[in-house]
């Protein structure tokens, strides 16, 4: 009986989410050479055709957030490409354990094989297996060397498209990977 008064009376202590939705980012639509291949290998190539972002306008958007199909599309435009990138900007707070993993976990992305970067180092890359992403949900687990207290870390996901066909890039959210 003194165990269950005991429950109800203590205050709660449960532990603060550690991880926040990721609602405000910042989109740059990068428009890909005539010869972008929506396949395999035109996705590896993408991994190392990376813009120089100094020359970039970001804009900010909200998640979720969808590139709207035209109202008639043209089988001529069906090959033209661009790629969305997304930039989220994250300080490591200073009390955080060097040991804890950190990660970027969302709903659902669609378009291409999409691509994650954190402080310009790839970290994770679809391109061998994009056309199942639609059975498992983003999940990347950052390096530790990317996410120690105090650092700043700049996030980018890539997602390469058809224009004609559209992308959508559904909720995220970062914080510890537990």
């Amino acid at each position: 009986t003194l165990a269950v008064v005991a429950m109800l009376l203590w205050p709660e202590r449960g532990e603060a989410p550690t991880y926040q939705p990721l609602q405000q980012l910042d989109r740059w639509i990068e428009p890909l050479p005539a010869g972008a291949t929506f396949d395999q290998e035109g996705f590896r190539a993408l991994l190392h055709q990376r813009p120089d972002f100094a020359q970039v306008s970001w804009q900010a958007v909200t998640l979720p957030d969808v590139a709207e199909l035209a109202l008639h599309a043209s089988a001529q435009r069906a090959d033209h490409m661009a790629r969305a990138w997304y930039r989220y900007r994250f300080e490591v707070p200073a009390n955080a354990s060097p040991v804890e993993t950190w990660a970027l976990y969302g709903t659902r992305i669609q378009g291409g094989a999409y691509s994650v970067w954190a402080n310009g180092q790839l970290v994770k890359s679809l391109h061998q297996d994009w056309r199942g992403q639609w059975i498992s949900p983003p999940y990347v687990t950052l390096p530790l060397s990317q996410t120690q207290p105090g650092q700043a870390i700049e996030l980018m996901v890539a997602i390469p498209y058809r224009i004609s066909e559209g992308y959508s890039m559904g909720s995220f959210y970062f914080g510890k990977s537990h």
